[in-house]
């Protein structure tokens, strides 16, 4: 289904994915308005409660709630995003994509705040720090970058030759569980194409999960 806005463009309404109250099950929002495959989301789970997705579509889309509805598509990206993020204490995410770019983002309007430049191949998967101050960027340049949230500035960086690692880069995820005392967990796989789970777990405080449609 698809609909004209106000400024005459033609903006998808076809759900790609739903929202749903981790403690109960209960549907709290969709998850719309993207033209493509979503490829990941997170959410940001302190009030003000936020969702954000990235997709093939080449943009990142903006969720208030619950019940969480679209508010803004953020178009920076000039290819596919890959990997989107909140920092642990919520006060920024950030997204990554096969452009080779990395940006930040406020964690509560959505507002891009900068870019991380230097990776020289598609960027796939990132990870705030336990103190949100710091981020991981992994890319198929066959480097992990480290940078600095506040300045956008890179700290150090680590060059990888792992042949394994570079069969899986094009798929790889980066999930960030945070328990109690926010310490985040990274896991490196090569996901199936077929319908996936991501949910963002955040202590005793009230969490979300969103199911998208990977086809």
């Amino acid at each position: 289904m698809r609909e004209e806005t106000h400024d005459g463009t033609i903006a998808s309404r076809y759900s790609f994915a739903k929202a749903f109250s981790w403690d109960t099950g209960t549907n709290v929002g969709t998850i719309e308005r993207h033209e493509k495959r979503i490829n990941t989301c997170a959410a940001r789970c302190e009030r003000p409660f936020r969702v954000v997705t990235g997709s093939e579509d080449l943009s990142v889309n903006w969720y208030e709630g619950p019940p969480f509805k679209f508010k803004n598509k953020i178009t920076q990206h000039s290819r596919f995003v890959n990997c989107v993020r909140f920092a642990p204490n919520g006060s920024t995410f950030a997204s990554c994509g096969s452009d080779k770019k990395v940006f930040i983002y406020d964690g509560k309007a959505g507002t891009p705040l900068g870019e991380m430049v230097g990776h020289d191949g598609g960027v796939y998967a990132l990870s705030f720090s336990p103190d949100s101050t710091r981020l991981l960027t992994a890319s198929a340049d066959r480097s992990c970058r480290l940078w600095d949230v506040a300045t956008q500035a890179l700290l150090t960086y680590v060059s990888l030759a792992c042949s394994l690692a570079m069969h899986c880069y094009h798929e790889l995820q980066l999930t960030t569980h945070a328990n109690d005392n926010h310490t985040p967990t990274a896991r490196s796989s090569c996901p199936r194409r077929s319908r996936t789970s991501s949910s963002v777990a955040c202590g005793r405080a009230r969490t979300f999960s969103v199911l998208a449609s990977m086809v």
